[in-house]
């Protein structure tokens, strides 16, 4: 941008898109081909890497059943792989939470973006694991379904509550539904066991 430059409200938008990383997603959504062929390549130079060697032994074994399962799990921005992450996001799509087929969330910025996955329909989600205390876990839920400034649209969320107790899961739920909910918050769907 040039030095004295004023820029039209569009203009504003965009580079505050950009800062915030909208940008990547919108690239993404255009140019689905070279970012799954980026992303396909980023997982090759992790499995080079070593990172699926530095794995429990049980873990690569779970991942190594099919590729979808590596790709699932492969984290690009931290270049680690999250397998119950990755198992939580095949359980939603099995119990049909999400439309399928569920991939990585990827762009041509070699990053996700700031979501964990895309759904069939093209939405973005982030799969968040319930926490045991329900104040907290509500807080961690709707620190990515929330916005992060007006006029945003917050993420949507899985919330995996596979491995909290029955209490656990009804004290999860009711401490969200008992929050007041930001205009642009995420939708949020419950994974249980």
């Amino acid at each position: 941008i040039e030095p004295g430059r004023t820029l039209t409200p569009e203009q504003r938008a965009r580079l505050e898109e950009v800062r915030q990383g909208r940008a990547g997603k919108l690239l993404a959504e255009r140019r689905p081909a070279e970012a799954e062929r980026l992303f396909k390549e980023k997982l090759e130079e992790a499995i080079k890497d070593g990172k699926l060697e530095k794995l429990d032994p049980a873990k690569r074994a779970w991942l190594e059943v099919d590729r979808r399962r590596l790709e699932l799990a492969f984290d690009p921005d931290t270049k680690r792989f999250r397998i119950e992450e990755a198992q939580a996001i095949l359980a939603a799509e099995e119990r049909n939470l999400i439309k399928p087929p569920v991939r990585r969330a990827f762009n041509e910025h070699r990053s996700s973006g700031g979501a964990d996955y895309i759904d069939g329909d093209g939405r973005y989600w982030d799969v968040v694991r319930g926490l045991a205390d329900p104040k907290k876990g509500a807080d961690k839920v709707l620190e990515k379904a929330e916005p992060d400034r007006p006029g945003a649209q917050g993420e949507n969320v899985i919330v995996d509550m596979r491995h909290l107790t029955p209490a656990q899961r009804e004290a999860l739920k009711h401490e969200l539904a008992g929050r007041p909910k930001l205009a642009g918050t995420g939708e949020i769907r419950y994974l249980e066991p």
